[in-house]
């Protein structure tokens, strides 16, 4: 049965294709590459973290404002149909789950966005084990401390591929890797692709990632330090795309080459 769509809500907004079959519609709303997936999976985490004894907030240096208008503006989800036998390319101007309503999950998304212009999902998953914990969750109760694992680590698993796949169908990672291409050939002769490709064999720069972004999510008068002096390019760039999307931070573009500059 062929059938054409011209829906209101959801993936296929403004969308008008004549689809092969309902099957095929409903595959591209709920399918593995789903639409439904990423909030369907942004809920149950917030439902575990809240069993778990805290609520996700964000942080006053998160500007959700900012991030909303950039992602309004550079976002455009990418889909497949298939019309007169043929798979084709369109458009799902509804299809993102970039800006939820809840600034706690659109904060964790912003940086999640980031950190994948440079990391899978794994590693993504080892950072935010410790950085919700210490910068992004309400404690219900003052004494208590929360610990991302069993349950609520496999819901933050699914959570970041839900996100990855989303993210990976749109155009807005093209705009964030051409806007730090720029930003880093007016610092040095690094390529961003030669960034994303330093990993020496010795040196886990994990650990750094999580010191910036801690220093990142915490409110702007409460940092001891008003500036980040870093000899990693790849916590540079972390930086500078979340400056990118939103979070009240400037990432330098010069060089320090004495202790001098440091100061």
């Amino acid at each position: 049965m062929s059938v054409a769509f011209a829906v209101n809500a959801g993936p296929l907004a403004q969308i008008g294709l004549e689809l092969a079959s309902l099957p095929t519609a409903y595959q591209l709303a709920t399918g593995a590459y789903g639409w439904f997936k990423a909030r369907e999976r942004s809920r149950s985490l917030q439902e575990l973290l809240s069993v778990s004894g805290g609520q996700l907030v964000s942080t006053s240096s998160f500007i959700f404002s900012l991030y909303k208008t950039i992602r309004t503006d550079r976002t455009s989800m990418q889909g497949v149909v298939v019309q007169d036998q043929k798979v084709q390319r369109t458009s799902l101007p509804k299809g993102s789950s970039a800006v939820p309503e809840n600034s706690g999950i659109a904060c964790l998304r912003a940086i999640t966005a980031g950190l994948l212009v440079m990391y899978r999902s794994e590693a993504i998953v080892e950072i935010l084990q410790d950085v919700i914990p210490n910068r992004l969750v309400q404690l219900n109760q003052d004494d208590t401390s929360l610990e991302i694992e069993g349950a609520l680590l496999s819901s933050l698993k699914q959570w970041v591929s839900a996100v990855a796949l989303e993210e990976d169908s749109d155009i807005f990672r093209k705009f964030l890797l051409e806007t730090l291409a720029t930003r880093q050939s007016r610092m040095t002769e690094v390529t961003i692709d030669d960034v994303m490709e330093m990993n020496h064999p010795f040196v886990n720069e994990i650990p750094l990632v999580i010191g910036v972004l801690r220093w990142i999510l915490t409110p702007a008068h409460k940092r001891e330090n008003k500036n980040y002096p870093t000899r990693s390019l790849k916590v540079w760039t972390v930086a500078s795309v979340m400056e990118i999307l939103g979070f009240e931070i400037y990432a330098d573009e010069v060089v320090a080459h004495s202790i001098r500059d440091y100061e």
